[in-house]
């Protein structure tokens, strides 16, 4: 509140429990101050000091805003900004109503209240904003000196120092140029110069000045300020030509000069229309070329936007020729900034004081006007009774620091929730994982934003721009691009404070990635598996900008690694990427380029994946492309494959078909398919399990082998044992019987596992994603190959050798019997021993019991296993040594009958079953059941006897 103020009639309202405070500038909610700009507190102000009346637009702006123009949109901006912060509402107003056309008033019961009421001392220590006046002992009100983020005015004269060399240098070269630019970063002081310094020395030289503020059609501004000057009438059409009201408003010889300044011109390039800004730069190219008038146009802009003075190019071609970059404050500039204001009301700094100042907000390249204002500003209200300011008094308050930080806690409690997390996550961005200021460019961190946020860049630049005009973070142009980062050191420490280890971890790996894209930038290098493995678990939390992301994709293709579908859609070029990596050379790389594709769904990706599912010469690329196309189109890549306009031959289509089905049968129906192709498919099918799953099954059927062999050498070994000891043979007799059977049942234990053990190996690989009993089959048909080609060789070879022609050999009834004891033994062990501790002991053992029952079921019934079948040849010798007789008395009976069959038959199939299952699960590689592969994220590989 201006001293002329007319709210200042009262410095202090009530209404209900809200407390405005005009003297100290501040508007209370209870016991918490509300944070609300100082242009809109005068608003405020001015609509309850007349409570009830119309305050019209007119009088707001002649009153709030003296001598600058400003739009309608500000001041329905302002309106809306004091409705969101009192909670009113514009549809059903409680206090503020809008009169449509004309103004506003202030409906609520507002009444004057003691502006000592909340204290001066709670008002200072709450650290309060935009203070411009105070109110004195004697109750009247003065101008405070510091102006915290306001600037000064030319009200103000009197407290702004530190300019001096520059008033006078720019001063001199307006007057002497038509057009001149004052620009500089954000915070810079550009507006106190021009207002407070420029317009006070050259009002004083009897030059007219004028201030354009809004530029959403600024022509129409200097239009009124010279139609005020010439006295005659403002034209009613925007489109009105200037340069006659110009001539009339600048007397012929007269030295006096009309002066514009477009402070804050950088909004003309944000705000103004394409007609109002091509209308206000060919005005402004008439009014130069004019010699003879007497008019000055001043441009205060951002350096950030400077380029953008290039579209004047056409109308002013000299527009940069007179230019001036204002720097940051000196030292000594700072140290008055810092002490004439101060003294002016009589307030006095201890020099050591001064130079603590000097040393904590300054670095070699100077020190910014805003941090000064804001830590001077707080040591103002908290000054002594004899004004002194002093170093004692500056560390109680934690220095600037700590002054900053209360300052950065306020601007904070402005944004609306939902945008706050997002203002945090900027200001966390701007600070390196080790704890430093870091400069991003504005553009990059605009789009992270909008990707982990809102979507909307335009709310994403408005916070970034809210932030700089609060002077918490500050722009930098370098190499033509608009850099950000944090105002001041001090911030630093505060905003670390907000990180946990998770958002270390973060900033961590958003590290790794942006070395990385300078790397890439400079050598053409991709990201190593290592920092992709930091990285990507973060997903969406990078907030990865195009570039960046791009970068991943690339990566994980080099490093042949299945790429997350978040990332596919955060990358704008991964389709090309896709497209180039399903040609590189290397299939693990194909494979990953086809699982992507499968993501993207768009035409093109679906004919990447058809003609690589039927012609890409490795067999693993073309699965993860048949199963990919299937996964991305279902059913209709049964239709699609089944197409063979493009040349490829029924068993290439069925091949991939056939892979499709192994992934998920529901994809392809046999049913739709004709009778030839289905029979291919089921062809297919078959061989692409066996293919696939090869290794596995060799493996498990060598285990299955050496099992039988090892348990036919056990058996062997105790019958010749047996019978050593049953015919009390000489040691060399017994040892060389022993050595004989051991050998014979190893080598027929060894067929009999090979044959049981790769049956069933191949029937549980063919069919596991149907019924687990075709195991059996496997089983029973493998031992009957093995038993009817045992018996058809044994026999050829007796008779060959000594003309006899033994009947009852084992033979395919045999074999079928043992391989489906074993099968079915393997498959309900598990189902009787329900504890995954003991299952694999448990198939060991069903096995055996299983191959034991079939063997006491075959002797019973007349089947010949391997003891029956040594007494069948034995017979047939008269001096043979291995005649089971003499074992028959162990058993009660004086020849070798059923009885002993059955025993030895069971012994022989308990060895059997349990050698030929431990074979198989000392061969069974780890996860065999349930391992899972990058092309399909689901099992496709077999599970052999549940779980081998």
């Amino acid at each position: 509140m201006r001293v002329s103020h007319p709210a200042a009639r009262a410095l202090a309202y009530r209404f209900d429990d809200f407390y405005l405070d005009g003297a100290n500038r501040q508007l209370w909610r209870g016991d918490e101050p509300v944070s609300l700009n100082s242009k809109y507190l005068d608003v405020l102000l001015l609509l309850i000091s007349d409570g009830g009346r119309l305050v019209e637009k007119q009088r707001i702006f002649d009153e709030v805003w003296q001598g600058v123009f400003v739009t309608d949109a500000a001041l329905t901006q302002c309106i809306k900004d004091i409705r969101r912060q009192i909670g009113d509402d514009a549809s059903n107003p409680r206090y503020i109503k809008t009169i449509p056309k004309h103004g506003y008033s202030f409906i609520g019961v507002a009444l004057p209240a003691d502006p000592g009421l909340m204290g001066l001392g709670a008002a200072r220590s709450a650290n309060l904003e935009y203070p411009a006046v105070e109110q004195t002992a004697s109750g009247s009100v003065r101008a405070r000196p510091y102006k915290f983020l306001d600037y000064y005015t030319q009200r103000d004269a009197d407290l702004f120092f530190g300019r001096d060399q520059e008033i006078e240098l720019i001063s001199s070269q307006i007057l002497s140029r038509r057009t001149f630019i004052v620009h500089g970063r954000s915070g810079v002081g550009k507006s106190s110069l021009l207002r407070a310094g420029l317009m006070t020395r050259l009002s004083a030289d009897g030059h007219r000045v004028f201030i354009i503020r809004s530029f959403a059609d600024p022509l129409q501004e200097i239009a009124s300020a010279l139609a005020q000057v010439s006295g005659t009438e403002l034209p009613n059409s925007p489109t009105a030509d200037v340069l006659p009201m110009a001539q009339a408003a600048c007397a012929e010889g007269s030295e006096e000069l009309l002066i514009f300044f477009l402070d804050q011109f950088e909004d003309f390039f944000l705000q103004a229309g394409e007609d109002a800004r091509d209308r206000f730069i060919n005005a402004t190219g008439r009014l130069v070329e004019a010699s003879d008038l007497g008019i000055r146009l001043v441009f205060a802009i951002r350096e950030d936007m400077l380029a953008e003075m290039s579209a004047f190019k056409s109308a002013v071609r000299e527009v940069f020729h007179h230019e001036y970059r204002l720097e940051r404050l000196s030292r000594e500039q700072a140290a008055r900034a810092i002490t004439e204001p101060a003294r002016a009301v009589g307030c006095e700094y201890d020099s050591k004081l001064v130079e603590r100042l000097l040393s904590d907000l300054g670095d070699d390249k100077g020190v910014d006007p805003p941090q000064l204002q804001i830590v001077c500003d707080n040591l103002y209200d908290a000054r002594s009774g004899d004004g002194r300011l002093t170093l004692e008094l500056y560390e109680s308050l934690g220095t600037a620091s700590r002054i900053l930080a209360g300052y950065l806690e306020r601007v904070l409690r402005r944004f609306r929730a939902e945008d706050l997390r997002a203002t945090r996550w900027i200001l966390t961005a701007l600070i390196s994982d080790s704890g430093q200021r870091r400069v991003l460019r504005e553009s990059e961190l605009v789009s992270r934003i909008a990707c982990r946020f809102s979507g909307d860049a335009g709310q994403a630049t408005s916070l970034v721009e809210e932030l700089v005009a609060s002077r918490i973070v500050r722009r930098r142009s370098h190499q033509g691009l608009s850099w950000i980062e944090l105002a001041h050191d001090f911030l630093t420490a505060e905003i670390t404070r907000w990180l946990t280890e998770d958002e270390i971890a973060l900033k961590r790996a958003r590290a790794v990635i942006e070395r990385a894209v300078e790397n890439h930038r400079a050598h053409q290098l991709i990201m190593d598996a290592d920092a992709l493995e930091l990285v990507l678990p973060f997903e969406e939390q990078l907030g990865l900008s195009n570039e960046e992301a791009d970068l991943l994709v690339a990566s994980c293709f080099g490093r042949a690694r299945v790429i997350p579908e978040w990332l596919i859609f955060a990358a704008p070029g991964s389709s090309e990427a896709i497209a180039e990596a399903c040609e590189n050379r290397d299939p693990a790389i194909r494979i990953c380029a086809l699982d992507a594709a499968r993501v993207v769904r768009s035409e093109q990706m679906q004919e990447i994946m058809r003609r690589a599912s039927l012609w890409d010469r490795d067999l693993m690329v073309r699965k993860a492309a048949s199963i990919g196309l299937a996964r991305s189109i279902g059913t209709q890549a049964q239709d699609l494959l089944s197409n063979g306009s493009d040349g490829s031959g029924p068993i290439r289509r069925a091949v991939s078909l056939a892979m499709i089905r192994d992934y998920d049968k529901q994809l392809i129906r046999l049913r739709d398919l004709s009778p030839a192709v289905a029979l291919l498919v089921v062809g297919g099918l078959m061989w692409v399990r066996l293919r696939r799953d090869s290794a596995e099954i060799v493996r498990q059927g060598v285990g299955g082998l050496l099992g039988g062999a090892a348990s036919g050498l056990a058996g062997g070994f105790l019958l010749g044992l047996g019978l050593s000891l049953a015919r009390k043979a000489a040691p060399i007799e017994g040892i060389g019987l022993i050595l004989v059977l051991g050998s014979l049942g190893f080598f027929i234990g060894g067929l009999g596992g090979a044959g049981v053990s790769f049956g069933m190996v191949w029937a549980s690989h063919v069919a596991y994603r149907h019924s687990r009993w075709w195991s059996v089959v496997g089983g029973a048909v493998g031992g009957a190959f093995v038993g009817g080609t045992s018996n058809l060789l044994g026999v050829d070879a007796v008779r060959a050798l000594f003309g006899q022609t033994p009947a009852g050999l084992t033979g395919a009834m045999e074999g079928a019997a043992i391989g489906a004891g074993v099968s079915v033994g393997i498959i309900l062990g598990p189902a009787i021993v329900r504890s995954p501790r003991w299952s694999t002991w448990s198939k060991i053992a069903g096995a055996s019991m299983g191959a034991m029952i079939a063997g006491i079921t075959l002797a019973s019934l007349g089947g010949n296993l391997f003891s029956a079948s040594l007494e069948i040849v034995a017979k047939m010798f008269a001096n043979s040594q291995i005649r089971m007789d003499v074992l028959a008395r162990l058993f009660g009976q004086v020849a070798f009958g059923s009885r002993a069959q059955v025993v030895l038959g069971a012994i022989e199939g308990l060895l059997f079953g349990g050698g030929v299952a431990f074979g198989i699960h000392a061969t069974t590689s780890e996860g065999s059941g349930s391992s899972e592969t990058s092309i399909n994220k689901r099992p496709i590989a077999s599970r052999p006897f549940q779980g081998y």
